[in-house]
């Protein structure tokens, strides 16, 4: 915006000289004879209009420069790059009529999405998927071989609370998909032992307890299913 005001400022003061100086030459001319007027101020205005392209040219080329220059100084700041983890590969056809299908494998038919596919070599590949039944949401991953179902393992279940029974369960997992890893962990909430009778179903409840309002042991323990490019599972606990 400077260089352009000054651009500007030039043109103003180029063309206001240019006047100046006409009337110079008029004003020192009135006392010659009349033609003598004439011929000087024509070639006067001549040179003088001869000179004005030159000098806008000039004044342009310098504004230019100088806007070149401002904007050569302008610090750009640096920005990093965004990260780039190991992308997953989208889901074939041939996996989703593997495992998303309706079946009786699961409460109210509940048909399993795939949330994750990689290939492992051309004939392997693995996938997680998980399923919604309306009380559970569990999670399983499962490896194909030259397209068919190969091996599978849960790593995660998660289900509604039922405070009238005396323990709660819960498994969560994390997925490693550079190092094919998956860590899953198992929560467990149980009610103390003095608020809970035996019989032959097995232990509940003392009249008016309940998990909500009892004291509790709560322990966890870790399971990793590494998954080999052979489509292998390996659990270790």
């Amino acid at each position: 915006m400077v260089t352009y005001n000054l651009f500007l400022r030039g043109v103003v003061k180029a063309l206001h000289s240019q006047k100046s100086a006409t009337h110079r030459a008029t004003l020192s001319i009135t006392r010659k004879p009349i033609f003598k007027i004439l011929g000087n101020n024509i070639n006067l205005y001549r040179r003088r209009l001869m000179k004005l392209p030159i000098l806008i040219t000039v004044l342009f080329l310098s504004f230019l420069f100088l806007n070149s220059f401002q904007k050569s100084a302008t610090i750009i700041p640096f920005t990093n790059a965004p990260g780039v983890g190991p992308a997953k590969d989208t889901v074939p056809i041939w996996t989703k009529n593997l495992y998303e299908v309706h079946s009786t494998e699961f409460r109210n038919r509940a048909v399993p999405v795939i949330i994750f596919f990689k290939k492992l070599s051309d004939t392997t590949s693995y996938c997680v998927y998980e399923v919604n039944d309306g009380v559970c949401q569990i999670t399983f991953v499962a490896t194909q071989r030259n397209r068919r179902d190969f091996k599978r393992a849960k790593i995660g279940n998660i289900c509604d609370a039922d405070f009238s029974l005396p323990t709660y369960a819960y498994t969560i997992y994390k997925h490693d998909s550079l190092n094919r890893t998956i860590r899953s962990i198992d929560h467990v909430q149980k009610a103390k032992e003095k608020y809970l009778v035996k019989d032959e179903k097995g232990e509940r409840f003392k009249h008016g307890y309940n998990l909500d309002n009892v004291e509790t042991l709560k322990y966890s323990t870790t399971s990793t299913v590494i998954i080999n490019k052979d489509g292998n599972l390996i659990v270790k606990k």
